[in-house]
């Protein structure tokens, strides 16, 4: 690009708890969605509908020419044209530099607003390897004529459009819905099993406003099927991350939160054996994390099996003052308590 460019970067909440991998979300417009979209990130993680993901926010510097495909003589627009040129900063600089300095696995989802979603778009139709997953929100798809409708239908033509994409409108005015429904028939019209299409109008909201929305349906969207079912056992909810991983062709894992719900489930039905098989599970996969061993810890107390619940509750404690977690005082109260039950004085419970 011929110039500095800043770029933010969101790391997940267990990023530093093991040394897991993780797809990458990139989006435009960094500085006015980086935020709303980590943490929207955070939030289907957390419930199970998406993958924790790395978020990279690129900032502006000129964004009309960065987004746009074709030149424009309108006043104010001299410098459009850029997209490709754009593009190619992202395929060559920076995807390469983020693989380099973070643990990332090779999916990428890349979203874009407005402008922003006339540039995804037009990465879908030229590139559509360079990410696996488009999300178009409220795209300008009026830019030059229409000329992506054009484009989509050659695309058609020789066969060339395949890939995830999903777009989104909000309350907008003739020009921009016209090209939406426009591009969405065509899409609609061509459909095939290369090709994973969907939208979504939210009308309730207006062209800045749809994007927190517009994000939090898209990823649920190209991660359809994510979520755990209710009540699955440990080795149902391994089945089915074994079958998200070649869906999606990166390692897909348990996640640590839901191993415990599974756990806490068996546990509540007094299935104390089942239970701590699934905890031990965790405290395998998830050794840097010491709620991993609290809760196997507690789950053995439980069963009675006191001795070896003292032995998880002090590695709780060890690994939570290595990783100066905030749950310290949580687990060595854990720990208090089975030794007091052990009969062993509270003053000696806390290894050293």
């Amino acid at each position: 690009m011929g110039e500095k460019r800043q770029v933010l970067v969101y790391l997940p909440q267990s990023y530093s708890k093991n040394q897991g991998r993780f797809p990458v979300l990139y989006l435009t417009d960094g500085a006015t969605h980086f935020n709303h979209t980590s943490t929207t990130i955070n939030f289907l993680s957390r419930v199970g509908d998406v993958p924790e993901m790395i978020v990279v926010g690129v900032t502006n510097t000129d964004r009309t020419r960065d987004l746009t495909p074709t030149a424009s003589k309108e006043s104010g627009r001299e410098t459009a044209g850029g997209a490709d040129k754009f593009l190619k900063f992202f395929e060559d600089e920076l995807i390469p530099n983020i693989d380099k300095r973070y643990r990332t696995e090779p999916y990428k989802v890349f979203a874009g607003h407005s402008l922003g979603g006339l540039f995804a778009i037009n990465a879908f139709l030229t590139r559509p390897n360079a990410f696996d997953a488009y999300v178009a929100v409220s795209p300008s798809l009026w830019w030059d004529g229409e000329l992506l409708l054009k484009r989509t239908e050659q695309a058609f033509e020789k066969q060339m459009a395949k890939g995830t994409l999903f777009i989104s409108l909000g309350n907008e005015n003739k020009r921009m819905t016209g090209s939406y429904d426009g591009f969405k028939a065509i899409m609609e019209k061509n459909t095939s099993p290369e090709l994973l299409f969907s939208s979504q109008s939210f009308q309730e909201e207006n062209h800045d406003s749809v994007v927190l929305l517009s994000h939090y349906h898209g990823l649920k969207k190209v991660f359809s099927g994510w979520r755990l079912g209710p009540g699955a056992t440990l080795q149902q909810a391994l089945d089915h991350y074994e079958t998200l991983t070649k869906r999606f062709s990166f390692k897909v894992i348990l996640p640590e939160h839901l191993a415990n719900d599974i756990g806490f489930f068996l546990r509540n039905q007094k299935k104390y054996d089942e239970a701590i098989d699934v905890f031990r599970w965790n405290t395998r996969t998830y050794p840097a994390s010491g709620k991993t061993f609290d809760r196997l810890c507690v789950a053995l107390e439980m069963a009675d099996k006191l001795v070896e619940a003292k032995v998880q509750c002090e590695e709780a404690v060890r690994v939570a003052k290595a990783s100066q977690d905030i749950s310290l005082p949580e687990f060595q109260k854990t720990l208090a308590r089975v030794s007091a039950k052990l009969g062993i004085p509270l003053q000696n419970t806390t290894p050293k």
